[in-house]
């Protein structure tokens, strides 16, 4: 209700928006596609090493990658770190295109699908879902509309996306001997768990059931960015586990754990003001054509949704800063000199 309320408020106060500018500018896709398809042939044999070093199959490799990624280490040597920062952005931009038809699906998936692998690998099935969600935001907002069979081509690729992260965890054993059925049954039971376990240990945390230690803070990016003067030092923000059922551990925090154990109840209201004030100001810049806040929003949408599981605001604050000086470099060196106006 907060968030609704003051979304609402925003959007009356909103009238008098500038609808031009250089974040207006319109894109030279071709350029861009060439540049970053000649990238991928540079960077992803680069991965493969990085990859190659944490085991001798695939399933050793994926535990390895994503016990270092709980730990809150780097998978992948400065390069190709830098480079998937770089397709969080980039893929943003070319579902802009794809939405206004000034690229096809072939193009769009030469460059998205190797970010992609490496995303999951990177940063987990929880990046890469928000980033899905994301372009599902970008699409409809372009194209004022969303066709069923996007719809469904992404519902079976979250379903693939849980399905490898389930291989990579070790919750489904494909070389076992187990029946197709039973394989199904276990990963039907990993994405109710995975669904459930969230809002079950939150009402524990709440009923005194379980202890957590508050390593989740909302300024988690103030730290980040103090951490390059050496002031500050970034703690693991995904090292707490409970049992949510026999035998099954799982991760409590959510948006409001984020916010409650430290600043209270009062805290949870100012926050979740604060980000419905900057989410709706980003959505609405985002529908006249602001490309940086195209990307934004779709990312505050994704944390919209996924907010019952993290909190992806305010502790994005510096991945957002990130994003800000990648739109400018592409728009200085791949736009075209007119404005659009809205």
């Amino acid at each position: 209700m907060i968030f609704s309320a003051v979304s609402i408020c925003i959007t009356f106060f909103a009238k008098n928006f500038v609808y031009e500018g250089f974040f207006y500018r319109t894109l030279n896709f071709n350029g861009l596609f060439f540049l970053f398809a000649f990238s991928h042939l540079l960077v992803l044999p680069v991965a493969y090493i990085d990859l190659s070093a944490l085991g001798s199959d695939f399933e050793q490799i994926s535990y390895n990658a994503r016990a270092m990624t709980v730990a809150g280490e780097s998978i992948f040597g400065r390069l190709t770190a830098n480079y998937l920062l770089l397709g969080l952005v980039i893929i943003p931009l070319f579902t802009i295109a794809l939405a206004q038809r000034r690229i096809g699906w072939l193009k769009y998936l030469v460059i998205a699908l190797p970010w992609c692998a490496l995303i999951l690998v990177g940063s987990g099935r929880a990046g890469l879902v928000q980033m899905l969600l994301g372009l599902v935001f970008i699409y409809r907002v372009v194209n004022k509309k969303l066709p069923i069979k996007i719809m469904v081509y992404l519902g079976l690729l979250l379903l693939i996306i849980l399905f490898v992260g389930a291989i990579a965890t070790n919750k489904i054993d494909v070389s076992s001997d187990e029946s197709l059925g039973e394989i199904i049954f276990i990963m039907l039971k990993h994405v109710a768990s995975y669904a459930l376990q969230g809002p079950i240990l939150f009402s524990l945390y709440f009923d005194g059931a379980v202890q957590v230690f508050e390593n989740w803070s909302p300024f988690i990016s103030v730290c980040h960015l103090l951490s390059m003067f050496q002031l500050c030092t970034p703690s693991a923000m995904h090292a707490e586990f409970n049992l949510y059922g026999d035998g099954l551990d799982g991760n409590v925090y959510s948006l409001y754990f984020s916010i409650f154990p430290g600043f209270g109840v009062m805290g949870v209201v100012f926050f979740i003001a604060l980000y419905s004030a900057a989410s709706t100001y980003a959505y609405l810049k985002a529908k006249q054509g602001h490309i940086f806040y195209m990307v934004i929003s779709a990312y505050l949408y994704s944390a919209i949704v996924l907010s019952l599981f993290s909190d992806n605001f305010l502790p994005s604050l510096w991945f957002f800063i990130k994003v800000f000086v990648i739109v400018i470099f592409v728009l200085l060196f791949f736009s075209k000199k007119q404005f659009h106006k809205g």
